[in-house]
């Protein structure tokens, strides 16, 4: 089959019907763009507005000037989820398999050898 990593690869690809519906996700998020929608997320939730009259969202320190800047926990923005997601920033990050992919990686790599 082929190296470790290329076995976990394997195992983390999305099944066809993942895949339709990942797909149908980023349709979704594309339509919500075009019509002038926008989405930020701030650890595992993802929050949706309309961007007609917002430049960006930013941190704190991102202000210049006298731009008009609005606690984002302040504002109402009822369209949130939280996909239940684990989210990092720029942390060196990875796959962690449950026992029933640890198993299948050791017949695979046992297969081999």
């Amino acid at each position: 089959m082929g190296s470790e990593i290329e076995i976990v690869n394997e195992m983390l690809k999305l099944t066809d019907e993942q895949k339709k519906a990942w797909d149908r996700m980023v349709r979704a998020h594309r339509d919500f763009k075009k019509l002038g929608g926008e989405i930020y997320q701030v650890l595992n939730i993802v929050h949706g507005f309309n961007k007609k009259y917002v430049d960006k969202i930013a941190n704190t320190h991102e202000i210049i000037g006298d731009e008009y800047f609005v606690i984002g926990s302040d504002c109402d923005i009822e369209e949130s989820f939280n996909f239940g997601t684990d989210s990092f920033a720029d942390d060196r990050h990875g796959v962690i398999l449950n026992f029933k992919g640890m198993k299948l990686l050791e017949q695979k790599l046992s297969s081999e050898g």
